[in-house]
């Protein structure tokens, strides 16, 4: 994915990501509400595909984009099955080393939920169920970019690209 994000007084450059990578960008709202940014976003073979959106306008509501990843990190094999209320993603199964993820639109009035069946281990053993996101337990930027690690001792989240915190350890042990 190419992407170049801009506005009136800001060039945030061109940004090349592989798949699964993210780009994302911070500001201050102009004072006198005249802040808008676009972006424009190609993909595909030889980036063929192109788009563009206007990615913040003031006193506009646009829906939150959060996109969640799962990566496998210890164990021979992980099953994953990911809902909410309004859409289920599937049954999927991971390889050690393999990524499952998901994008969704943040309802606009704040009430969104999704959670997670994860098992992992050679035999699938082991098992949690974690809250993958919720609307009023994450900051409302633009673009949340939430990460889940499954790991060999727990499963472990990052946002935003901050330090992985230990968030959940398996078959519900305190």
């Amino acid at each position: 994915m190419k992407v170049h994000c801009k506005s009136g007084d800001n060039d945030l450059g061109w940004h090349v990501r592989k798949f699964g990578g993210f780009y994302g960008f911070d500001f201050k709202d102009h004072i006198l509400d005249k802040t808008l940014y676009w972006c424009n976003v190609w993909s595909g073979p030889n980036f063929s595909r192109n788009a563009s959106f206007v990615a913040y306008e003031d006193k506009k509501v646009y829906p939150i984009y959060v996109a969640c990843y799962i990566h496998v990190r210890h164990g021979s094999l992980m099953k994953v099955h990911c809902k909410s209320k309004d859409n289920d993603m599937g049954w999927h199964v991971r390889k050690y080393g393999g990524v499952y993820g998901f994008d969704f639109s943040d309802n606009i009035f704040g009430t969104t939920l999704f959670w997670c069946n994860i098992w992992q281990g050679p035999h699938l053993e082991h098992f949690q169920v974690i809250v993958a996101f919720e609307s009023r337990q994450y900051p409302h930027d633009l673009n949340a970019w939430i990460r889940w690690s499954v790991r060999g001792d727990g499963i472990y989240q990052s946002i935003n690209g901050a330090t992985w915190k230990f968030k959940y350890h398996w078959d519900n042990k305190l």
